[in-house]
């Protein structure tokens, strides 16, 4: 990973396209702490473009390049990374944050705006 390359998105990570109307959303499951979270199409294409290798100008081109219609700029990637990284969506260059989310995935208390489930018995 170079100086400037953004950080890649997390390989165990499901994404489901879903369809309301005429638009399309993205729910991503992150299965460490059972939260779902929503992105739209741009964010969908952004997201899945960084690899770790990449600066913004080329996660950007590389979107863009499969849906040359998406309207964003360098400064949409960057915020898009600062909130997928404030959510522990992508792979953390050390461990503790990747840590952090498996100790609270341990815990078995997870929410989202769908739910919350609360553990009845200890350990499951």
């Amino acid at each position: 990973m170079s100086e400037h390359s953004l950080p890649a998105l997390r390989g165990d990570l499901s994404f489901t396209l879903h369809q309301q109307g005429d638009q399309h959303w993205y729910a991503v499951q992150d299965p460490a702490s059972g939260h779902f979270t929503r992105l739209g199409r741009t964010e969908y294409l952004l997201a899945c473009s960084l690899d770790g290798k990449r600066d913004a100008a080329a996660v950007l081109a590389s979107a863009q390049q499969a849906a040359p219609e998406i309207e964003a700029d360098e400064d949409s990637v960057l915020r898009l990374v600062a909130w997928l990284t404030q959510h522990r969506l992508v792979q953390s260059a050390n461990g503790p944050a990747a840590m952090t989310t498996l100790k609270a995935s341990r815990s078995g208390l997870s929410w989202s705006l769908l739910y919350v489930r609360i553990p009845l018995v200890k350990g499951h």
